[in-house]
């Protein structure tokens, strides 16, 4: 009841929750890695010919460098995990986006949208990657949640401004309107 109860608690709350043993949070972290590499490979190919490659990599290389970033950082797997699947979605929301012009609801200088909120993802990523050093109790699912939170705030903080300036929310709700009229047999 003495010291060695109290040296006992110290050790178990210094100990790192481990939910998923590390094994199984680098597969999971890899497969997040290759889910940005499979959506920057299935948009390259809807690329003009002879422009597949440098789309690709134009679409993986700010992902990639995020991921760098974060190993450099030693970030933990579950968190270059949760951050990777974020960013390969964040990369399909933008691609549909850009390849919607076609439909004419796109815009031609949207990838400036993609660098910037890529650049700000990877602030908000680093930034939960630094703060997460110094809270090695946190489970792999909370330190994830932390990592996808904070590079989804730091996406958020570009795209929703320009999202808002560009009028896409517009070009979408007058879409949906002639759509709804267009079923409704009204016109």
């Amino acid at each position: 009841m003495g010291l060695a109860d109290d040296a006992d608690r110290e050790k178990l709350t210094r100990m790192p929750a481990a939910t998923l043993s590390k094994r199984l949070q680098m597969v999971i972290a890899l497969l997040g890695v290759m889910s940005g590499i499979a959506v920057s490979i299935q948009f390259g190919e809807k690329s003009p010919p002879g422009y597949f490659l440098s789309n690709a990599l134009f679409y993986w290389i700010p992902q990639l460098v995020l991921v760098i970033f974060l190993l450099i950082l030693r970030a933990r797997a579950s968190v270059v995990a949760g951050v990777s699947f974020l960013m390969a979605a964040y990369l399909w929301a933008f691609a549909t986006w850009d390849f919607a012009e076609e439909q004419g609801i796109g815009e031609a200088g949207v990838w400036i949208y993609y660098l910037a909120g890529c650049i700000t993802g990877t602030i908000g990523a680093v930034a939960s990657t630094v703060w997460l050093q110094h809270r090695p109790m946190y489970c792999a699912a909370k330190a994830a949640g932390v990592g996808v939170t904070a590079t989804l705030a730091g996406l958020l903080i570009v795209m929703g401004p320009m999202v808002y300036a560009s009028g896409l929310l517009s070009n979408h709700a007058d879409i949906l309107m002639r759509k709804s009229i267009y079923l409704r047999g009204d016109w």
